[in-house]
């Protein structure tokens, strides 16, 4: 059975599947956690979890700036130059700082600072180890419900009656 790990609803369904079976042996726990760096990062990143750099990196790549409205607070004279880019830096530095005090200390992303050094260090665990790791994947999901996109109850209801047809003579 070929799985897509960059699916996550299939991984997740897959990954409960092998629980219930009790045999991880068609799980690529290496991909699950591949799939799985970048949104926890991303998550952690735009919420001022990380560096400074990461966080602006993250929304660069989302793309939350539109320098055209600060052309209006650009300075050029003949002793100094503030610029589009130096307005951006200052609002970033300032929105990085607000948001780091603001949600330092919440559980919630110290779990999450938690699980993605543990996938950084997973590779040579034990795979009960690994096992645990994913479901606190999961669970991390099923708390904050905006890394991966998922609805885990609905998923779970939803593999929950798959495994009962799957069985139904």
């Amino acid at each position: 059975m070929e799985i897509n790990y960059y699916d996550y609803e299939e991984l997740v369904k897959h990954f409960w599947l092998c629980s219930i079976k009790k045999d991880f042996s068609s799980f690529d726990f290496y991909e699950a956690f591949e799939s799985l760096r970048a949104p926890i990062h991303n998550k952690l990143a735009e919420n001022s979890q990380l560096s400074y750099q990461e966080y602006v990196e993250q929304i660069e790549e989302v793309g939350y700036e539109d320098k055209k409205v600060l052309r209006s607070f650009v300075v050029e004279n003949n002793y100094y130059t503030i610029s589009e880019d130096d307005l951006l830096e200052a609002i970033h530095k300032k929105q990085y700082r607000i948001m780091k005090d603001a949600l330092s200390g919440y559980s919630s992303f110290e779990e999450l600072k938690e699980i993605l050094e543990a996938i950084d260090s997973i590779e040579d665990k034990p795979e009960e180890e690994k096992v645990l790791l994913l479901d606190r994947c999961i669970h991390a999901e099923h708390e904050t419900g905006t890394i991966l996109d998922l609805n885990i109850g609905e998923l779970r209801s939803e593999f929950e009656k798959e495994q009962i047809i799957e069985v139904a003579p």
